[in-house]
């Protein structure tokens, strides 16, 4: 069973008429260095929503497969030592059986496995960029300062190394499954600007 994150986590600017949604594993440490960091936006407490309507509201939406691949990806801790928790388990048995459904309806307690609509369930109104078009969302937000890519580094921990090509290469013939445990992502994903 996979557990809803604690809370949403969303950023404000200075001026209080833009927000941003962060979503695990769609860019959230990237935005939150970008904005909260080097732009002055403040953390909003969820308690404090609903916005007023002068407020609009942005977020990073990623393609459910590449979500969860890497997501699987950076969970999965034995990439230097021997599987012992029930997440590298799981991990270890779908890598080397190739059973990824077995995974999918095991579930993770891990909230890099969350849905992604959760996160933006009160806000439906939403404006939705594609994870893979990062850098078009700056303009929106009125930024003009950024660095444009995907600033973590998670190479030499095994997520966008070797591990995420074996996962991916495994769960790449159940990609349809994935996508089906992931539908309202996919279709906030099909309906993104990009």
């Amino acid at each position: 069973m996979i557990h809803p994150p604690q809370g949403r986590h969303i950023l404000i600017n200075p001026a209080r008429d833009k927000a941003f949604v962060l979503t695990l594993k769609a860019g959230s440490s990237t935005m939150s260095t970008t904005l909260e960091h080097d732009n002055g936006w403040e953390r909003f407490p969820e308690a404090k929503l609903p916005f007023p309507p002068s407020v609009e509201v942005f977020g990073l939406i990623r393609h459910p497969f590449d979500r969860w691949v890497s997501g699987v990806a950076q969970v999965w801790t034995p990439w230097f030592d021997p599987p012992t928790k029930p997440i590298d388990k799981l991990v270890e048995y779908a890598i080397r059986t190739g059973d990824i459904t077995w995974f999918l309806h095991h579930g993770s307690e891990d909230q890099h496995q969350y849905p992604q609509w959760w996160n933006f369930k009160v806000f439906p109104d939403a404006h939705l960029v594609r994870f893979s078009e990062l850098p078009s969302i700056f303009p929106m937000l009125g930024i003009a300062q950024h660095n444009g890519h995907h600033i973590r580094d998670h190479r030499k921990m095994g997520y966008q190394g070797e591990m995420r090509r074996v996962i991916e290469h495994r769960a790449f013939p159940h990609r349809r499954s994935i996508e089906e445990v992931y539908l309202k992502d996919l279709d906030l994903w099909e309906r993104a600007s990009s």
